[in-house]
């Protein structure tokens, strides 16, 4: 006999309030927290949250997917659990700019065109700190892009604003090859916009490194 399985995808706000009446999440048999290295505050909190839950429903699984830097630190927070490292079968340079602190959102944007002018192909995709600095960045590499050398190709601006709920960035691949001129995409979103991205012609990633949020804080 088959056992017939329901799957459920939710944020990790609903996840919270689904805790409120189910507080063992009894009806769960697998939970899968995915991307936590983002850090929201909801996601840190159900981290504690389900650390008691499985001390009280050792059968329950949870699944964790976060980036290798966190690795160490929910070890050692979950005790002895199995790890299983994805490798990245390409490899990856990271390189960090230096001194540009005080002026981060003007030195991503001479990024931008250094990458251009070295003539390497291949999409850009931005991160980031608010969809105001989107708003700010598309109109500067929009005005700009005229400018450049149209031996070098096209440059497409492409912003993605995640609460808008945009489709995914996955480029036409017959439409590319229709077009006579080379056009790079750059494509502009914050952190929350990665899983929006979806795209095997992104070579380059630049990320500010901060999200900037508002915060309400009530007495």
């Amino acid at each position: 006999m088959r056992t017939r399985h329901s799957y459920w995808y939710c944020t990790d706000d609903m996840l919270q309030r689904e805790m409120m009446s189910n507080p063992f999440l009894g009806s769960y048999g697998v939970i899968i927290l995915d991307d936590i290295h983002e850090r929201s505050i909801a996601t840190d909190v159900l981290l504690g949250l389900l650390k008691d839950v499985l001390l009280a429903r050792p059968e329950l699984k949870l699944i964790i997917n976060s980036s290798p830097h966190l690795i160490n630190k929910l070890s050692s927070y979950y005790g002895n659990v199995p790890l299983i490292q994805v490798k990245n079968k390409h490899p990856v340079e990271v390189v960090y700019l230096s001194g540009a602190q005080k002026e981060t959102f003007e030195s991503i944007l001479r990024l931008i065109f250094e990458i251009h002018h070295s003539g390497e192909k291949g999409d850009i995709v931005v991160f980031l700190a608010c969809e105001q600095d989107i708003e700010k960045a598309y109109e500067i590499v929009c005005l700009e892009g005229p400018n450049l050398n149209p031996d070098l190709g096209e440059l497409v601006v492409v912003p993605l604003y995640p609460k808008e709920k945009c489709a995914l960035f996955k480029p036409n691949d017959e439409t590319e090859k229709r077009c006579p001129v080379y056009q790079r995409r750059v494509v502009l979103t914050a952190s929350s916009g990665e899983s929006l991205i979806c795209s095997n012609t992104v070579k380059f990633v630049i990320d500010v490194g901060v999200e900037r949020r508002k915060v309400i804080i009530t007495e």
